[in-house]
């Protein structure tokens, strides 16, 4: 059941998601904010004081979390962090729209239209006398969610881009043109968002201290080795390449990683953050972890995810092993042992 309710974030109608003893959480579907979100009571009260930009910085967060199927859950402190993030640069703003295009298209070659409608008022001349309310359609609002825009100046910038990289092709009805996806457009999105989904490899980003070796031997390594994949942890592999080189690839050959955040104390592992997420921009898997005397530690851009918080090695191996059947499945070694 839904009904119609205000955004928060940008005031325009959007549909509330009924829900039993809800409390002072609203879920809502919101196009001008890139789709469904749950928000608190205080974080309405923070979000109304919002600029612009801030705004557009909030949508964003919305957006990425949607994408990579994270349900969006708004706080006042979520508010607050995000709201200091730095819009991103316009080529990965262009990246984001192209990445909603290629998703409306139901087929290809298909014309996606977004119609904005401008109030104009005129004289018995037929000259303009004022340019009034401008409402724009349910594409077009999405549209400005998945670009961090808020006018259609910034997002026909962005198209025009796309279009010289041969992404798009763009025709000339109205404010936002209309778009057509190339099939270039199409295997961009499809090589960004690859996930190696027959890989047997699983990278293991976390803290190489003598502290952590029954952690992985017997809680990591035993739990990806009994769910059918094969750990990979770069200490422990011989090379000749650049390390920074050899991770960015062998991350890109995972079926998925697991990212652990246990470090010493006010010593964030800043390797395991940038591994978690690269991995996270390509859409890889990254099942997330942290010993329980740490968790409180985590950084904001990881909180909002659904960490495994262990206790000793042998807890470690139970709730991994769980989180890798539920989330990712039996692996392609063990698949093979039981068709053997």
């Amino acid at each position: 059941m839904t009904e119609t309710y205000k955004c928060p974030i940008w005031g325009i109608p959007a549909q509330k998601v009924k829900d039993e003893d809800y409390g002072d959480k609203v879920a809502l579907v919101s196009s001008r904010a890139g789709g469904q979100f749950e928000m608190t009571g205080s974080a309405e009260a923070v979000v109304a004081h919002l600029s612009d930009v801030e705004r557009k910085s909030l949508t964003q967060w919305i957006v990425e979390s949607i994408y990579s199927g994270v349900d969006p859950y708004i706080t006042s402190i979520t508010v607050r962090e995000v709201r200091s993030r730095s819009l991103p640069h316009p080529r990965e703003r262009a990246e984001w729209t192209l990445r909603y295009l290629v998703r409306k298209s139901l087929h290809i070659g298909q014309k996606l239209e977004f119609p904005i409608k401008i109030d104009v008022e005129y004289d018995t001349f037929g000259g303009v006398v004022s340019i009034g309310e401008i409402t724009y359609s349910e594409n077009s609002n999405y549209l400005l969610a998945w670009s961090a825009s808020t006018k259609e100046e910034e997002v026909n910038f962005l198209l025009k881009f796309l279009e010289r990289l041969g992404f798009v092709e763009l025709g000339t009805n109205g404010p936002i043109p209309d778009i057509i996806v190339q099939p270039e457009g199409f295997a961009h999105v499809a090589e960004q968002d690859f996930v190696p989904s027959i890989s047997e490899l699983v990278f293991i980003a976390m803290w190489f201290d003598n502290s952590m070796d029954d952690a992985y031997e017997n809680g990591f390594e035993r739990a990806i080795r009994e769910s059918g994949y094969e750990p990979l942890r770069i200490d422990q592999k011989e090379h000749v390449n650049k390390i920074d080189d050899e991770i960015v690839a062998d991350i890109r050959r995972s079926r998925f990683i697991v990212a652990d955040f246990t470090s010493k104390q006010d010593k964030p592992r800043g390797g395991v953050y940038f591994e978690a997420g690269f991995a996270y921009g390509l859409h890889i898997p990254v099942i997330w972890t942290c010993r329980e005397d740490m968790i409180d530690n985590v950084h904001f851009d990881t909180r909002q995810f659904n960490h495994i918080v262990w206790s000793d090695a042998k807890d470690l191996c139970r709730k991994l092993k769980n989180r890798i059947g539920a989330v990712i499945g039996v692996g392609p070694i063990e698949t093979y042992i039981k068709k053997s």
